[in-house]
């Protein structure tokens, strides 16, 4: 495969994604011209879109207005340039760049996955300070709506955009499931579904919502407090291991400098992209297993 006809593909998948993508958003305009007035779009339960996909959620929760297909053609993008650097230093190892492309598309899905964990491991944390102000408002007389109003106009960010979505479907006459549809949707946890189950259990069963809030918002609270506990005492680790990820390319342009002709021993020898290749997998594979083995959840 030539430089030109790799640009070629390069172009196509350019303009395919642009096109993909503003048809979407096309397409959503109309759907939001055509709902009632009553009832904006986004008052909707996030789960009632059948056709909504776990990377939707995903770019949601990183407050990433683009759409799954455009995400994913930028991820191939990405794959197809990491292919062509890999061709222009090595131009006769074909498979071994189609290889790092496909790594790459692999590391970008990945990342939106750790960043969107991270988003709702933060929630959580965030979550604790909200139960105790609902506690404290329903100590005070108000009811659970009320409670939770009192909540969201104290708490910032997150907290309050979803305890606010909350008040607002429920004073709108939707079920406790689809009020916190949306917010266990964007920040999947332990802490944020207890939370939720909690409150469908209230608005069913009742019983004492002041002795549940601080039951859970405990629990929640020992989580975040051994969360960082962890984190802490593993932090050496996860420092070391991005020192050690990061020294060969830092010493590279030494190399470059000092020893050119190491690098070109490398690069010319028949089995050099092979050697090459070999190094940085077993570098990232290591690394994404390092990472799940020092990830403090799941």
């Amino acid at each position: 495969m030539t430089i030109e006809t790799a640009l070629f593909f390069v172009a196509l998948a350019v303009f395919l994604a642009i096109a993909v993508s503003r048809y979407l958003v096309h397409a959503r305009e109309r759907s939001e011209a055509a709902e009632p007035v009553g009832l904006a779009r986004d008052d909707i339960p996030a789960y009632s879109n059948p056709g909504s996909s776990r990377i939707n959620s995903q770019l949601r929760t990183l407050k990433l207005e683009i759409e799954p297909l455009a995400f994913g053609a930028g991820a191939v993008l990405t794959g197809v340039v990491a292919f062509l650097l890999f061709l222009e230093l090595f131009p006769d190892a074909v498979l071994l760049g189609l290889m790092a492309g496909c790594a790459f598309v692999a590391l970008a899905f990945t990342l939106l996955r750790s960043l969107t964990q991270w988003r709702a491991r933060r929630f959580e944390a965030r979550l604790v300070d909200a139960i105790g102000l609902m506690h404290a408002a329903l100590l005070g007389g108000e009811n659970p709506i009320h409670a939770l109003a009192v909540a969201a106009n104290a708490s910032k960010g997150s907290v309050k955009t979803e305890l606010n979505e909350i008040v607002k479907r429920l004073e709108l006459g939707l079920t406790i499931e689809k009020a916190t549809a949306r917010m266990t949707d964007l920040y999947d946890s332990e802490g944020v579904r207890l939370f939720a189950r909690m409150l469908i259990a209230k608005w069913y069963a009742g019983g004492d919502l002041g002795i549940l809030l601080r039951s859970v918002g405990r629990i929640i609270r020992e989580r975040v407090k051994l969360r960082m506990k962890i984190s802490g005492q593993l932090a050496g680790a996860r420092y070391a291991s991005v020192f050690v990820a990061l020294l060969p390319y830092l010493v590279i342009p030494v190399f470059i400098w000092k020893q050119p002709q190491w690098l070109d021993t490398m690069v010319n020898h028949p089995f050099g992209p092979t050697y090459l290749f070999a190094a940085v997998m077993m570098q990232v594979v290591g690394l994404f297993w390092l990472s799940r083995i020092l990830r403090t959840e799941s």
